[in-house]
């Protein structure tokens, strides 16, 4: 999936769909004030008949009916703006718009910030939010999504939170796979990838090297299987020395 920001107005975005949110019980912010008068009132037509009203989580599709370049507009819940937070609820907000944008149909989805400090975690939110753990299905109700648009972030925030999002799937699908193929020995066959692609030092420690340093509790689990068990430790050195180090454990 392509992740990019554009310059365009809502009103020219060449999209499947434009993504909007909206707080519970407010009036419309400018923005969205200006894309209401060019789909000729139809934002305001529903939140006046309270088909939306702005509900965490709420979501609406609205057909635009060729008065903008997208063919769809759909409006998010922000829930009430007293009670929202800024991280979870984001990111929640963010991946509730870009699953029902995929169950619309859309394959190139475009996604307003309209305020900068939410960018990270709207950006890592949609793009968890396109996570399909049914990676083995073998018909997909949905095709994945092919360009995710990011309006009003930077690109520098779009990429650091797209770095963190796909590493993150990365190992949902790796999780997601069933034993019998995600064995041990499999587990350490991406490892080595990983070393190689990002230049990370690789220590792979067996059963014999775990009974030398008396992991009694690492073998006492390996025993319960015929595959051979491997405990797999990647370290990143960072190019300038640095006072705090980091430990990450599965």
């Amino acid at each position: 999936m392509q992740v990019t920001t554009s310059n365009f107005s809502l009103k020219e975005l060449p999209s499947d769909i434009i993504c909007v949110s909206l707080f519970e019980g407010e009036s419309l912010p400018a923005y969205l004030n200006q894309l209401d008068q060019s789909l000729g009132g139809i934002i305001s037509n529903v939140l006046k008949l309270k088909d939306f009203k702005g509900k965490l989580y709420e979501t609406i599709v609205l057909h635009t009916h060729s008065r903008i370049a997208s063919p769809r507009v759909l409006l998010v819940g922000l829930g009430k703006k007293d009670e929202y937070q800024l991280g979870r609820l984001t990111k929640n907000a963010a991946g509730s718009a870009v699953r029902k944008a995929v169950k619309a149909g859309a394959r190139k989805i475009a996604l307003v910030i309209e305020k900068p400090e939410s960018s990270y975690e709207t950006v890592l939110g949609a793009i968890l939010g396109s996570f399909d753990p049914a990676i083995h299905k073998t018909k997909k109700e949905d095709s994945p999504i092919q360009e995710l648009i990011i309006v009003g972030a930077e690109p520098k925030i779009i990429k650091e939170a797209t770095t963190i999002a796909e590493t993150i799937n990365m190992v949902r699908n790796m999780i997601s796979e069933p034993a019998n193929i995600m064995t041990p020995n499999r587990f350490v066959d991406e490892a080595k990838k990983l070393a190689k692609t990002y230049k990370l030092a690789l220590e792979v420690i067996d059963e014999k090297e775990a009974a030398r340093r008396k992991m009694g509790a690492f073998l006492a689990i390996a025993r319960g299987s015929d595959e051979p068990s491997y405990m797999v430790v990647l370290r990143y050195k960072a190019p300038k020395p640095s006072k705090t180090t980091l430990g990450i454990v599965g």
